[in-house]
């Protein structure tokens, strides 16, 4: 994940207000910040990586996404800043 993704994932952990409409509020509760990182949900996978991609999530986080959830049944991932690296994994050092 990379800084600016980390600061999409806080913006869209919170109701903010809609891209299209100033007085519209969006309340994306598929993504929970936790102490060290976030959790996010994602049974309506597609929808949430389009989601992810038009507010500019980078390509290495929705390639991961995408990799990780397709075809497994995984629903949640759980991204900890405190846990080692996963080998063979793209990662950011920020």
């Amino acid at each position: 994940m990379t800084q600016s993704d980390c600061e999409l994932l806080e913006k869209l952990c919170r109701p903010y207000r809609d891209r299209n409409d100033d007085f519209k509020w969006i309340d994306e509760s598929w993504i929970s910040e936790t102490e060290y990182g976030f959790i996010l949900q994602l049974s309506q996978r597609e929808k949430r990586l389009e989601i992810l991609r038009d507010y500019g999530g980078s390509t290495a986080l929705c390639r991961f996404l995408e990799a990780i959830t397709k075809d497994t049944g995984i629903l949640f991932v759980l991204f900890d800043r405190d846990e080692h690296v996963i080998n063979n994994i793209h990662s950011f050092d920020w």
